[in-house]
């Protein structure tokens, strides 16, 4: 496949004083519509284009949400009363959303084998460990639970 030959050949790659083509080439090369880059470009446009973008807002919206008060000194207690047990913690970290979120963001977030792969509580008190998980409860911005329903309220309307 010719290294001299097939450059010799080239409209483009010949000084313009040696090539009687080059204008026309470069009009045509010029008048060629590049291909989009993105493969769902060139698609028509569909009732639920914007989904993935409002899964992720969504999902990020649930990571505003602050931990509900009730749920943070439930994990409190659990440590106060002596060393809890793995269900214990589990339990308490997925009877609220935004704790559940928390856990399972750091513990995607730890270096090793299961990094981006902890797809549950169970597996992400695994990964942090029991006192990592009271960490983030003792640390984390609280709200009472009629605080939560006004915001969904006023966000979302009337209940």
């Amino acid at each position: 496949m010719g290294g001299a030959d097939a450059k010799s050949n080239d409209p483009l790659s010949t000084p313009a004083s040696k090539s009687r083509t080059r204008g026309p080439v470069v009009a045509h090369l010029a008048a060629v519509q590049p291909s989009p880059t993105d493969l769902y470009a060139a698609h028509e446009r569909h009732h639920n284009e914007g989904h993935g973008r409002r899964l992720t807002a969504a999902f990020e919206a649930l990571e505003a949400f602050p931990m509900l008060v009730e749920s943070r000194n439930r994990v409190m207690r659990l440590f106060e009363a002596g060393d809890p047990s793995t269900a214990e913690v589990v339990a308490a970290v997925e009877a609220d959303v935004a704790m559940t979120v928390a856990v399972l963001r750091l513990a995607n977030q730890v270096d090793g084998r299961p990094r981006g792969r902890v797809e549950s509580a169970v597996k992400g008190v695994e990964v942090l460990s029991l006192r990592t998980v009271q960490m983030i409860a003792s640390r984390a911005r609280t709200s009472n639970t009629s605080s939560i329903i006004r915001l969904l309220n006023h966000r979302f309307g009337t209940w």
